[in-house]
């Protein structure tokens, strides 16, 4: 079999050294709002979290708020554990739990609305030019 690429000795280097500058992303500590019946989760990156309760999965749902109190991070902070409850929360569920499809939908429609391009600035231009958007007519029937 013949290797479309060859690997450089320079490419395996330069991997390397991104792989050493890499941000390691962990769970640093977390608490529980039992006020507002939420968790909250701060990462090794300085960014934090807020998961209501309704969002966790049912078995922790099931739990009264008292007893989510005590939470430790396990050692490599890749998981939450509620001693009191007997159960935990790994970080790709807390993620998950977040990112679902109407939020993903969301984002890319606002990443897609604020593309920029040479095309959409000269249809500004244009319609500007003849008076911006067109005023609402007068005799216009109300949505009932």
């Amino acid at each position: 079999m013949k290797l479309a690429h060859r690997v450089s000795d320079a490419s395996i280097k330069v991997a390397r050294e991104r792989g050493a500058t890499a941000v390691d992303f962990r769970i640093d500590h977390a608490a529980y709002d039992v006020v507002n019946d939420d968790l909250i989760v701060a990462f090794s990156t300085g960014g934090s979290l807020t998961l209501p309760k309704r969002r966790m999965p049912e078995v922790i749902r099931a739990v009264p708020s008292e007893r989510l109190s005590e939470i430790e991070v396990e050692p490599l902070g890749r998981a939450l554990w509620f001693p009191l409850v007997d159960e935990g929360m790994t970080l790709s569920t807390i993620v998950e739990t977040l990112i679902t499809p109407s939020w993903l939908r969301t984002r890319a429609a606002q990443m897609a609305g604020s593309t920029v391009s040479e095309a959409k600035a000269k249809a500004a231009r244009v319609n500007g030019a003849s008076g911006g958007r067109p005023k609402k007519s007068a005799t216009a029937v109300p949505f009932l």
